[in-house]
């Protein structure tokens, strides 16, 4: 009787490769049409403001708010690519006609899925948001955190190049398979995790790069595309509830034999 469970089981995972199940797919969060009701100075974003978009949430923070008030410093804003001039310190990154996020003075930018569920991060668009009077040749590297469900974590870094000789920089996109693990185990898309971004900023002087002590440490990130396993749809779940009323069916009969 066990050995025909056991064979049951793995017809019925046949059957989800044959595409009974449903099939993985790919969300992308974008800033075009986000609810601000829980950033109330929108579009400008404090310490704890978020955005949601979709099934997912863009949050902000100030990693020097170490009283934890929910009426922190401006860390973030969301930005009109279109316009040259809506970046809050400096030069708009070029290469992004619409809507993005910036991430300020040292700020930090937490995103997931709001109902906790199963994604992946696959890739995305981001730039050095250079502050002003910033010289050319300076550099910045994107910091991905992604904390997983059993408690592990990785982070992994990305260049987002040097300052031109203008004074500009522009957006890229990144595959987060490709980042530069420097803690954590595993990689940044191991596991369904949620995610936690910030910048380290490179001081021209010394050349050391550092986080969360020069608000300089500024980014901007759009198109986030995340990897969702999806839920059978509901006729789906009824051809697959039906065959196992079929295998019980025939495993009755077996008994009565």
């Amino acid at each position: 009787m066990k050995k025909f469970f056991a064979s049951s089981l793995i017809s019925a995972a046949a059957l989800a490769a044959a595409g009974v199940a449903g099939s993985a797919h790919a969300d992308v969060i974008d800033f075009e049409h986000p609810d601000v009701t829980n950033a109330p100075f929108a579009p400008l974003l404090s310490d704890g403001d978020f955005l949601t978009l979709g099934a997912y949430y863009v949050q902000a923070f100030d990693p020097n708010n170490n009283t934890g008030s929910p009426n922190g410093a401006l860390v973030a804003s969301l930005i009109n690519g279109a316009d040259p001039t809506s970046c809050l310190d400096g030069a708009c990154p070029t290469g992004n006609a619409t809507n993005y996020i910036g991430s300020v003075d040292d700020g930090v930018l937490q995103f997931g899925r709001l109902d906790k569920g199963a994604a992946q991060l696959s890739s995305f668009n981001a730039a050095f948001m250079v502050p002003a009077g910033t010289p050319a040749g300076t550099m910045a590297y994107l910091a991905i955190e992604a904390d997983r469900p059993d408690n592990s974590s990785a982070i992994g870094v990305f260049s987002l190049g040097a300052v031109s000789a203008t004074g500009t920089t522009a957006f890229q996109t990144f595959q987060a398979g490709a980042a530069q693990i420097i803690s954590g185990t595993g990689t940044l898309t191991s596991a369904a995790a949620t995610f936690y971004a910030f910048a380290y900023y490179c001081d021209p002087n010394s050349g050391n790069c550092s986080a969360f002590t020069s608000n300089k440490g500024q980014f901007a990130l759009d198109d986030i595309a995340m990897n969702v396993s999806a839920v059978p749809e509901p006729a789906q779940w009824a051809l697959m509830a039906l065959g196992l009323s079929a295998i019980g069916a025939f495993a009755n009969r077996r008994r009565s034999v």
